[in-house]
């Protein structure tokens, strides 16, 4: 199997990965970045609101980008994201 980099892996919408590693990055990771980015954030005053929104825009990306990679090693469309 070829690696791919980091970058890749959050950023672009093509090529596949296994099960293994879209649970450690599409769900476990992008978890821990979640819970770590809150805590920064409500102890350095944010409010929950602002917090939930600034978390949530920071993280749609690569998550997007990780479950569409998924997709396609299912043989289906990126384009299902949109029906989620």
């Amino acid at each position: 199997m070829q690696t791919r980099s980091l970058p890749w892996l959050l950023f672009s919408f093509e090529g596949r990965i296994p099960r293994r590693t879209w649970w450690l990055w599409g769900v476990t990771a992008m978890i821990g970045l979640g819970i770590y980015c809150t805590v920064l954030l409500r102890v350095a005053g944010v409010g929950a609101v602002r917090t939930e929104l600034l978390v949530n825009l920071l993280l749609l990306w690569p998550t997007l980008a990780v479950t569409a990679k998924r997709w396609h090693d299912r043989s289906r469309s990126g384009a299902w994201l949109l029906v989620l």
